[in-house]
Order: structure tokens, then sequence, then C-alpha cells
């Protein structure tokens, strides 16, 4: 019995370390969260979607700092340079957690 237990444990320890050898590795995917904030409506009062991009990393970098979603996003509205509703600031977040962060 012991020699069981030593061999399955042996063999979900070195399939747990194949797993996390092989997950590809994270990374932003700029394009697919320009689609998304496209499809909310949101449009650089700028004309630069290097804007939005920008906005994009901002709830990022709240959201490592532990900044409530919430307070995120009512930083988004408040903003006068940004022009978009709450709505839209909400999905602008659910994108940026979803494809930059």
């Amino acid at each position: 019995m012991k020699k069981l237990t030593a061999g399955l444990t042996l063999a979900l320890t070195l399939s747990i370390g194949a797993t996390i050898g092989t997950a590809a590795p994270a990374s932003a995917d700029e394009l697919s969260y320009l689609t998304a904030i496209s499809r909310l409506g949101i449009a650089p009062t700028d004309g630069n979607y290097v804007t939005l991009l920008r906005w994009g990393y901002a709830v990022c970098a709240d959201k490592s700092m532990w900044v409530p979603l919430d307070t995120t996003v009512e930083n988004l509205v408040w903003n006068p340079q940004n022009n978009i509703t709450y709505t839209q600031a909400q999905g602008m977040a659910i994108a940026a957690n979803t494809f930059l962060c």
C-alpha cells in the first residue's frame, strides 16, 4: 500500500510540474481589449487609441494595488477627459482585467 501511495504521489507531482512548465506565459492582448472597447462604443476623445490602452493599463495598476473595482470604475467615469458612462466604465474595467492584466 505504501508503494502505491508513493507512486501516486510521485506521478501527481510530476504531472503538476509538467503542467506548470508547459503553461503559456501571461501576456496582454491589446487588440482584443481595443475590440471590446470599441464594441462598448468607447472612442478616444483625442483620436489616439494609445489613450485607451493607457486607461486599460491604469485599471491593471489599480488592480495590482488592491484598489476596489468600484473605485476604479468611478475614477474612470469622473475623469473629465474620458467622457464615458458608468456602464461603459464597468465594461472597460472588465475588458482590461480580461485582456490586459
